[in-house]
């Protein structure tokens, strides 16, 4: 406890000991005594006498920031000014002692210096905190109160009215701890100038600032002219001026509180009205009293030349007769009445040159000088007879602004040659500074955003507002900027008149400069100021400006009324493009709902189908029925979802075009044969002409297919009766290796009005009210535009109402004469027969596993399912027999298909193995998708649904082992998938293949027989596109030797082929029967 008790005692003392080092000296400075009263020293008390003895000198200290009247702004010449000032002078005449005055950075370094002997006495107000617990205190020289200054309607009658709002002070922590104890929910906010505090509440309506009475009543009414308003306040209820001192130095408060006693009231009473600058009074005239020699100078001088700003109201003027009017002028007049001298006005331009020219002729005198600026070594400046702040004036909309700085990149206005611009400059370089007189021209520009504010005095700013244009301007920011002392300036040489200037000065307390200021801002209206003759150009120039307006509006209302039919055409066209939206919004909403209807309908068959086969009720016929059934409602559906996607496709760019070789009498052949079916069960006729020169060509054989298909079945959708015409054409002859071909698509059905040829390309919108009973996306015909435009060619149509319409696909290709490629591309994948295989299948998916196992499992191959690709790893490591293919989704948690492809490469890579077969498979149609799968190291990528028999033929793909499965002909093997999803299909489907066999072939020996080869490889070509629809491979063989054969003219050629094809055409009629048969 000793321990701790010592050293917080040796760091208490450390840490006197530290600010006793580290407080700043204090500076010495003149004492400016403005108000001079004449008073005879008194009679000391013993003790005081004594004390007095003992020191030469008085030392006294005052500390920073200023606090108007009692001690005015520090001056760059290093005055001590203000009431605090007088009261002091004062003090020194009564104690008969010459007085020492010493400025300090703050109130804790003033008392440190007084602890420590540097000055003996401290004037200022007392507040009794720790700092000055210690000190002895004077009588105060002034009475003071402390207050919250703010906004009109702000009403701190209680803490609680002080809650969140922000509580400025300028002071120390003794301050704001008193004003933390009092307002505990205020948030305080130090300031370092009471100029820059009252500025911040002028703008703020939630601040106040605390502060002496007397300090914030001086400010508010010089800048602000009483605009805020005072409430007592109770912390620091006095802020009394007066002495403070240690306690050694008791005999010097006894007798400065003696002297303070015996000031004469009329002294007081003077000091008071001099530095309160709210009462008014008569201004003081008397005789000067002069010394001999001034009044010598004044006789061998009896015409002073005084040098005037031409514009520097309200100091100074002079109108257009050559009058002088203004603040200073009535000064010069008192002061010429007083000495009797005569003043003899000179205009001049701008301070610089007034500065030239009192230099080199030194009996003049310049009658607005800044005595705050720098010196130059041949003028000397009289006592200021004005004081005023320098504050930023801007149009009164402008911005508000917190500090100069918020005015980057903007125009402000100075005085030429004034002392602070250099400093400005340096401080603020984002600003644009320009000299310039402050003219009431320069001001105007201010309101014309010419420019954008200026650096002025307060009084300027007053008169600028009072005199010429109220609520035009108001003071945006007080500037943070020595104050402008007003003085009079005389050439260094001319030292008598400098002293009688002086004393004309002292005699003119800043009382009666106010009252003189007010009474120039009454008399002086804007009438006398002769603004006719300073702005008379400028009225011109409005009026010009006002003439040449009236003329454009003149002329703009004349152009304006011949546009009125423009204007009413492009009303016209708005409207329509508004109910154009309103009809695209409504059709997107029908399509929705028959979207909806779309989905609905399928899926309802699916379920319900498919729960009754849950229930295992059925009988064997009913279940083949039902799955039958459930089978094409998924292909509904997936058609259904593929044309949406489709769309969604085309819309966002990813469709691509492939140019590989393609037959045109192939494509037209096998589009119309698969849509003969559905159009002979609507009883239409369906024919087809082709009439090309080079069938084949470099195209995208997906996109022309589905062109094609989606317009065929359009056509046999929305025709009742009547025929359907396929025609595919080739106009004009080869150019440059391209071909222009013309697809025509024409139908009997209802035909179609312009206004519905206009919308028929169109998604989501329904021309026709009638086809809404009709299935589908009503997407078809805006998919077949899209994939038009992809391909280069042109999709329009031609239609009467009640005529029928023909759809017509005009494109270009260029010609493909290696016919071998587009043999090699009919190919596709090899029918070769597969050997039993063990298959890997990797899924998360539970009955995606089942579906593909049992898959698989029915074309007699082996598999192993997993559920993800760790399972897979361990699986491919584990088995003793290594699997032949791999089936994976692609998108699976923790480890993709894409990456358990690389790592079981990488496996294969590192053992030496052959690649195996590995197949992708998602749900994810898309381009990037295959791509990315094959970057990886895939096979190939299946997408999601995948029908049996595709999914046999990739995995036997690359085998060359014959498979027992497929002992049967494809032939029988496609009628048999036929037979099991559409019965009644597969039964109208043999009957017309078998007709229509019979038929061709009775055509084919017409035409050998009347030895017509064109006839010939025509009929052929017909026998090869049914072949290859129900895989009839000998079927297609045959054909294309018949083909061949014609094309070369070779009769025995065409006569040996036709023997053979009446043999394989019976041999398949049996087989046909013989499963139309097995079906019923």
């Amino acid at each position: 406890m000793l321990l701790h008790r010592l050293t917080r005692l040796i760091m208490f003392i450390a840490m006197i000991c530290l600010t006793a080092l580290a407080h700043a000296a204090g500076q010495p400075v003149h004492l400016a005594e403005r108000v001079s009263a004449v008073v005879a020293p008194i009679v000391l008390p013993a003790s005081g006498a004594a004390w007095l003895k003992t020191h030469t000198s008085l030392n006294v200290g005052v500390w920073l920031p200023a606090q108007p009247p009692f001690m005015m702004d520090y001056a760059p010449q290093k005055e001590f000014e203000g009431l605090s000032a007088d009261y002091l002078a004062l003090l020194g005449k009564m104690l008969d002692v010459s007085v020492k005055v010493y400025v300090y950075n703050d109130r804790r370094s003033a008392i440190t210096a007084l602890e420590q002997g540097e000055v003996e006495l401290l004037s200022g107000p007392a507040l009794h905190g720790e700092h000055d617990s210690n000190l002895i205190y004077s009588i105060p020289f002034i009475q003071d109160s402390a207050v919250l200054i703010h906004q009109k309607g702000v009403q701190p009658s209680s803490p609680e009215t002080l809650r969140g709002k922000q509580l400025l002070y300028v002071g120390d922590d003794e301050v704001a701890l008193a004003l933390s104890n009092a307002w505990p929910d205020a948030v305080l906010s130090r300031q370092t100038s009471y100029y820059r505090a009252i500025a911040i509440v002028k703008d703020n309506p939630d601040a106040l600032l605390w502060g002496s009475r007397r300090t914030l009543e001086s400010i508010n009414h010089q800048i602000y002219r009483s605009a805020l308003v005072t409430t007592p306040a109770s912390v620091g209820a006095s802020l009394s001026q007066g002495y403070l001192t240690r306690p050694e130095n008791q005999p010097l408060i006894d007798t400065i509180n003696a002297a303070l006693e015996k000031i004469p009231t009329e002294t007081l009473n003077k000091l008071d009205q001099v530095w309160r600058q709210f009462t008014n009074g008569e201004p003081q005239t008397g005789i000067l009293n002069l010394s001999e020699s001034e009044k010598a100078w004044l006789r061998d001088n009896p015409v002073i030349p005084v040098y005037l700003d031409n514009n520097n109201s309200p100091l100074s003027m002079v109108d257009s007769e050559g009058h002088a009017h203004g603040i200073v002028i009535n000064l010069l007049n008192t002061i010429a009445n007083q000495s009797g001298v005569k003043f003899r006005y000179e205009r001049m331009n701008n301070l610089v040159d007034m500065r030239q020219k009192l230099i080199k002729e030194n009996d003049g005198v310049i009658a607005t000088a800044d005595a705050s600026a720098r010196h130059e070594p041949d003028i000397r400046y009289t006592t200021p007879y004005f004081i005023s702040r320098w504050v930023l004036v801007t149009r009164d909309n402008a911005p508000t602004i917190t500090s100069l700085a918020d005015m980057g990149g903007k125009n402000i206005v100075v005085y030429p040659g004034v002392y602070y611009l250099a400093e400005l400059k340096a401080a603020y370089p984002q600003v644009h500074f320009t000299e310039s007189t402050m003219s009431f021209s320069g001001f105007f520009k201010i309101l014309t955003g010419k420019t954008d504010g200026a650096i002025v005095p307060v009084l300027v700013a007053d008169v600028l507002n009072d005199t010429l244009v109220d609520r035009f301007f108001k003071v945006a920011l007080v500037m943070d900027l020595p104050p402008v002392r007003m003085a009079m300036a005389v050439n260094t040489a001319n030292s008598q008149l400098l002293s009688i200037l002086n004393k004309a000065i002292e005699q003119v307390p800043p009382r009666n400069m106010v009252r003189e200021y007010v009474q120039w801002q009454k008399h002086h209206p804007l009438s006398s100021l002769s603004l006719w003759d300073r702005y008379k150009y400028y009225l011109y120039a409005a009026l010009l400006l006002i003439t040449v307006i009236v003329a454009f509006i003149l002329l703009r209302n004349a152009m304006l009324k011949k546009n009125v039919a423009a204007l009413e055409s492009l009303q016209a066209e708005l409207e329509a493009a508004r109910k154009a939206a309103e009809q695209a919004s409504l059709s997107k909403g029908t399509f929705l709902a028959q979207m909806s209807h779309e989905i609905r309908t399928p899926m309802n068959a699916l379920i319900g189908l498919l729960e009754l086969e849950n229930f295992g009720h059925s009988t064997p016929e009913q279940r083949r029925n039902n799955l039958a059934v459930a089978y094409e409602s998924s292909k509904s559906l997936l058609m259904l979802v593929g044309d949406i996607l489709d769309m969604a496709k085309i819309e966002s760019g990813s469709y691509t075009v492939r140019h590989v070789p393609v037959s045109l009498s192939e494509t037209l052949n096998s589009v119309t044969t698969l849509f003969r079916y559905s159009a002979e069960e609507k009883h239409l006729q369906l024919s087809s002409t082709l009439e090309v020169t080079h069938p084949d060509i470099l195209f995208d054989p997906i996109m022309l297919k589905q062109i094609l298909s989606n317009l065929l079945s359009n056509a046999i959708k929305f025709t009742e009766q009547g025929e359907i015409e396929v025609g595919l054409y080739q106009s004009g002859e080869v150019n440059e290796n391209r071909a222009v071909y013309v697809i025509e698509v024409s139908d009997s059905g209802s035909g179609l009005s312009e206004t519905q040829q206009r919308e028929i390309f169109e998604p989501f919108v329904q021309v026709e009210d009638s086809r809404a009973r009709h299935q589908g996306t009503g997407l078809g015909l805006s998919i077949c535009r899209h994939l038009a435009d992809l391909l280069g060619g042109r999709l329009s149509i031609d239609s009467e109402p009640g005529e029928g319409s023909t759809f017509i696909f005009r494109f270009s290709a260029e010609v493909n004469h290696n016919t071998a490629a587009v043999a090699s591309s009919r190919a596709g994948i090899p029918r070769t027969a597969h050997t039993l295989k063990r298959i890997l299948i990797v899924d998360d998916h539970a009955p995606n596993r089942l579906l593909l196992s049992q898959q698989i499992a029915f074309a007699g191959h082996h598999s192993v399912a997993v559920e993800s690709g760790a399972q897979a790893l361990l699986a491919w490591a584990d088995t003793q027999t290594p699997f032949d293919v791999v089936i994976t989704d692609c998108n699976m948690p923790e480890m993709s298909g894409f990456e358990l492809t690389k790592k079981l490469r990488h496996i294969e890579q590192n053992a030496g193995r052959v690649p195996i077969p590995i197949f992708g498979l998602t749900a994810m149609a898309e381009q990037d998708v295959a791509i990315r799968a094959r970057a990886s190291g895939m096979t190939d990528c299946l997408f999601k649904p995948i029908e049996i028999a595709n999914l046999l033929a990739r995995i036997d793909g690359d085998v060359d082992a014959p498979s027992p499965i497929q002992s049967e002909s494809p032939t029988i093997m496609t009628l048999d998938k036929l037979a099991r999803s559409n019965p009644r299909a597969f039964d109208d489907l043999v009957l017309t293949i078998i007709e229509q066999n019979q038929k061709d072939i009775e055509q084919l020996a017409l035409h050998i027989a009347a030895v017509n080869f064109p006839a010939i490889a025509i009929t052929a070509h017909n026998i090869l596109g049914g072949a290859r629809l129900i895989d009839a491979s000998d079927l297609e063989e045959v054909s294309k030797k018949i083909e061949s054969a014609a094309k070369e003219s070779n009769l025995n050629s065409v006569s040996e082929a036709y023997q053979q094809c009446v043999g394989v055409i019976l041999q398949l009629e049996h087989q046909l029967q013989a499963a139309l048969n097995a079906s019923n």
